[in-house]
């Protein structure tokens, strides 16, 4: 067998016999190779060590005998045997004995309920307490949402091992689940140290989600309302060692400053950019946010209630660096919707989307529903 790759093929071949070459031009890995792969998600850094153990120059050192014309090719079966652990089988009478099971009650079994019960008699208690613990974990404990709906004033709340601050207790409970327990924000990253950019950080919970996964991750943060940003930083706060830069600000496609309408929750927006019902008129600095992406961004989340239509465009040409993202649409009753100029876009720059809907009328041409003055919010996420 002639390969001209690196990998279980090799082994399982000369396993069973065949005469194995490494030949031709070799084919090697990147880590954005891996970077859509599941497994090395749920395991951030894995990639990054496995990536240079299959470079040509230590292949070639550690496995140079593989490395010949395929006419040169030798029989290495005891070493691919060993490999793929042909010869650690274990006999069914060793494995019965090994893991406590009785063959003959298990065979005798019929149906689901019988199965649990041969199951109880014969597999280990400590596996069976593990297991079962492992189906039932849950969320956040309950009681403590019951007592936040009974005390809504209450600023602070400790979930699962982590404390978090708030202004408004009932966004904080959604905001929380669709985080921690739905996973919203999982993102596709496989290195140990992403850098990711929140646009529209809010009260920190995203922030303090891809801190939870990435503890060494790079996040740069930001968030204009004065009342949601200092919510934000004693979140970050409760993360002392984290590698996290808060930047009291807008996201713009210039350096400015603009006015904000703030309202203390996520409804605030930059003036013109979206329709805010209420709140109070002030002045904030906006950034300029091409100039962060002058190196590679693992993620970049945007929302930022309405300016993303100006921004998005703006980084025509600028997203080399970007890996992936998300942008939440949002579409004002009243307005233009720059929808299309946003997906142009990111097809232009080499990315795929995928959108869902967040919100919209469920019968448009009857009747338009209306939420925070959006006739329709979606949720786009972008990757290369």
């Amino acid at each position: 067998m002639t390969t001209n790759g690196f990998g279980s093929h090799i082994a399982y071949a000369a396993a069973f016999g065949a005469k194995v070459s490494i030949f031709g031009p070799v084919a090697e890995f990147s880590i954005n190779d891996y970077r859509r792969v599941p497994f090395y998600q749920d395991y951030p850094g894995l990639a990054e060590r496995i990536v240079p153990l299959y470079g040509e120059k230590v292949l070639r050192k550690n496995y140079s005998e593989f490395f010949t014309l395929p006419i040169d090719a030798e029989e290495r079966r005891s070493w691919g045997r060993k490999q793929i652990g042909l010869d650690c089988i274990l006999a069914p009478d060793k494995l019965e004995h090994a893991f406590r099971w009785d063959s003959a009650s298990l065979k005798r079994t019929k149906g689901k309920q019988q199965v649990k019960a041969a199951l109880r008699k014969t597999v280990p208690k400590a596996f069976r307490v593990w297991f079962h613990e492992s189906r039932q974990a849950k969320g956040p404990n309950e009681t403590k949402w019951a007592s936040l709906e009974a005390n809504p004033e209450l600023g602070e709340m400790e979930v699962e091992g982590r404390r978090f601050h708030f202004t408004d207790s009932e966004t904080f409970r959604g905001t929380y689940k669709s985080i921690f327990e739905r996973h919203f924000y999982r993102i596709p990253v496989v290195i140990e140290k992403p850098l990711i950019l929140d646009c529209g950080a809010n009260i920190g919970l995203a922030t303090r989600y891809w801190l939870s996964k990435y503890p060494k991750a790079e996040i740069v943060a930001f968030e204009p309302d004065p009342k949601l940003f200092e919510t934000l930083k004693r979140n970050c706060a409760e993360v002392p060692d984290a590698n996290v830069q808060l930047h009291c600000a807008a996201v713009w496609n210039k350096k400015t400053e603009l006015v904000f309408q703030s309202t203390g929750v996520e409804t605030g927006a930059v003036q013109g950019a979206g329709t805010v019902e209420s709140g109070d008129s002030i002045k904030v600095q906006a950034i300029d946010l091409a100039e962060f992406l002058d190196r590679r961004v693992d993620f970049l989340k945007l929302d930022i209630e309405g300016a993303e239509c100006d921004v998005i465009p703006s980084l025509d040409g600028k997203l080399e660096h970007v890996m992936a993202m998300y942008i939440e649409y949002h579409s004002y009753y009243g307005q233009p919707q720059r929808l299309a100029a946003i997906i142009e876009t990111l097809e232009s720059n080499g990315f795929r989307h995928a959108i869902n809907t967040n919100f919209a009328s469920q019968q448009p041409m009857r009747k338009i529903e209306s939420s925070y003055g959006m006739d329709m919010r979606l949720d786009v996420w972008a990757w290369k």
